[in-house]
């Protein structure tokens, strides 16, 4: 393999790298304030029911926020 195409695989590897990176970092972005809404929501007594409704996040998970 010649050195352009070293580089231009390189370069291709490299930028899938990053754009993974990138979607994992919205990923847990995304979870994290769905466990603020779920706090805040917890924190006002609402029921288990609405906040799995309003944040996505399961009965289980939720349960956990309130025991953590």
């Amino acid at each position: 393999m010649d050195m352009n195409k070293a580089k231009m695989v390189n370069d291709a590897v490299i930028s899938t790298v990053d754009r993974k990176a990138e979607e994992r970092g919205r990923e847990v972005g995304r979870e994290e304030e769905k466990i603020e809404v779920a706090v805040s929501m917890l924190d006002d007594n609402e029921p288990i029911e609405k906040i799995v409704k309003y944040t996505g996040l399961t009965a289980e998970q939720i349960e956990k926020i309130r025991n953590d």
